[in-house]
């Protein structure tokens, strides 16, 4: 989990915003929309036409123009 999701001053680390890290298998053409850009950790959480969401590498989509 990414320090910045933590409260490491309070003893054991607690939570301060939700993290899911499920990743989302995607194939090459698909239409994703963006959710959440995470330009720190290189990824994005994205969500497919059928509802399906998780994160995928920033490196492995392009923006539509």
């Amino acid at each position: 989990m990414p320090p910045r999701h933590l409260d490491e001053e309070s003893g054991p680390a607690t939570v301060i915003t939700p993290h899911d890290t499920t990743e989302l298998p995607t194939t090459v053409g698909e239409i994703l929309t963006v959710s959440i850009c995470d330009d720190e950790s290189g990824w994005a959480w994205l969500q497919t036409a059928g509802g399906r969401e998780g994160w995928v590498l920033n490196d492995a989509v392009e923006a539509l123009s």
